[in-house]
């Protein structure tokens, strides 16, 4: 990924070729230890190019990614896909929280934006996390399935 980061750009037949291993491969994020060069890389992978209004967004996370602000890169339109994750992430297994998050990105942010006739319809919109506006915290799903109203940025 680091010398994808340092090109300038890659042909749209790549790009294309790139989404569906995003799409796929969830833990990409995981694999590619830093994540501003993950950032770069997929600014040269994705197709981007969207020109929209800024676009609300929600995220279904862990508690620790709240708890450390470092955000994600894949959030959706959908806040009830959204809700679905965080519920996921609360799992007495693990005694583990979690969140459901709001935030607005303009265009520059937007790095990917998949349409519902896409494979695992969910909304997704890939971003840039270090262009995020502010993240606010909407509910926080506790083990036990209880949750919690909360604002915060």
């Amino acid at each position: 990924m680091l010398k994808v980061a340092r090109l300038e750009k890659v042909s749209q037949e790549i790009q294309q070729a790139f989404v569906p291993i995003w799409v796929e491969h969830k833990t990409l994020p995981l694999k590619v230890a830093e994540r501003s060069v993950l950032a770069k890389a997929l600014r040269v992978l994705m197709p981007g190019g969207y020109s929209g209004a800024p676009l609300r967004l929600y995220r279904g996370a862990n508690a620790r990614e709240r708890r450390r602000r470092i955000y994600g890169f894949s959030w959706t339109t959908d806040i009830t896909i959204a809700r679905n994750f965080a519920e996921w992430w609360a799992t007495p297994e693990l005694s583990s929280i979690g969140v459901l998050l709001q935030t607005e990105v303009s265009p520059a942010a937007v790095l990917l934006r998949r349409g519902p006739e896409d494979d695992y319809d969910e909304g997704e919109v890939v971003v840039d996390p270090y262009l995020l506006g502010r993240v606010k915290l909407i509910e926080t799903i506790g083990v036990q399935g209880s949750s919690e109203a909360e604002s915060g940025s």
